[in-house]
């Protein structure tokens, strides 16, 4: 009986060896495709490069490159004796030293900077002396109803009433 019992034991697991099926495996999920992010150059150029720094807000991704649509602040930091003249390129809102872009592709924009002459803000009241007054003109420009030219009577002309007077220049009284 004992036999029996081991005969039944071996057959039943071999008939259920043979009819158990096979796990299938489960494939790894699919990747999630990435978004594809389109980028564009700016490139800001000072004219001359010695006369500015520049300094974009928001700070621009590795490349100097921004993502399509953002709005870009551009400040021109003039080095003393400096001065912003003019931009060229597509921007707007233009201030003095600032100015924005829209990066809808790629764009190069110039600053063109001017030297700036200084010119003391009050020069004392010692140093103005030497000028001359804005309402006496200088020597040397004399309007010509100040001076007197001798010219040569035409034949038949009356007597210069003035022949002997002095025709050196008199400041009006």
């Amino acid at each position: 009986m004992q036999r029996l019992i081991v005969s039944l034991v071996i057959i039943a697991s071999l008939a259920g060896a043979a009819c158990a099926v096979a796990p299938t495996p489960v494939p790894p999920p699919a990747p999630t495709p990435t978004p594809i992010t389109i980028t564009h150059e700016l490139e800001i150029i000072a004219d001359p490069p010695e006369a500015a720094d520049v300094l974009l807000n928001p700070t621009p991704i590795e490349g100097g490159r921004y993502v399509r649509g953002r709005t870009v602040a551009i400040d021109i930091l003039p080095k003393k004796g400096w001065q912003v003249d003019r931009w060229a390129g597509p921007v707007y809102d233009e201030v003095g030293v600032s100015a924005k872009i829209d990066m809808n592709s790629s764009h190069t924009v110039i600053v063109r900077l001017v030297r700036v002459i200084a010119v003391p803000p009050t020069a004392a009241p010692s140093t103005l002396a030497h000028l001359p007054s804005p309402y006496e003109p200088p020597p040397c420009h004399r309007p010509p109803y100040h001076r007197r030219v001798p010219m040569a009577p035409h034949p038949g002309a009356h007597p210069d009433p003035y022949a002997n007077e002095s025709h050196e220049y008199q400041r009006p009284t």
